[in-house]
């Protein structure tokens, strides 16, 4: 199969800020974030029906963004809080809004970057700062 553009690209609003789209599913929901033009502050962030929606993540992080989305409608991503040096996992949809994962016992971050519907699952990431993990969590 050969993959043709069929038209010009459709610019995603993202306010004052700048934007990556980073994942797209089937129903036209989209995620990746949004950067605020004067901090530069990242922000893991929602396109529904072309609108750019806030996915909830805790209000001093030093960045964030989603790298994942499920044919459901299950965005993954990870940030950074605001102390610069701990990052955390995350989950968000549309009904049951955005919630931080942790990382399993003995390290210090986490980011998760696919999710399956099918097996209730999320893959990602964690870390102690010199050795890095695959990590799977179970919903």
């Amino acid at each position: 199969m050969e993959w043709q553009s069929t038209g010009a690209p459709h610019r995603l609003s993202t306010g004052s800020g700048q934007g990556d789209a980073w994942a797209v599913n089937d129903s036209g929901l989209v995620v990746g974030l949004v950067a605020d033009a004067q901090t530069f502050t990242a922000r893991p962030t929602a396109w529904i029906n072309g609108t750019n929606v806030d996915m909830g993540a805790p209000s001093d992080i030093a960045f964030g963004n989603a790298y994942g989305l499920s044919q459901g409608g299950w965005a993954v991503g990870g940030y950074i809080e605001g102390d610069g040096n701990t990052s955390r996992a995350f989950t968000w949809n549309s009904t049951d809004g955005f919630r931080t994962l942790d990382p399993p016992a003995g390290l210090a971050n986490s980011w998760s970057h696919g999710v399956s519907d099918v097996l209730r699952q999320l893959g990602g990431s964690a870390d102690d700062g010199s050795t890095t993990a695959a990590v799977v969590w179970q919903c």
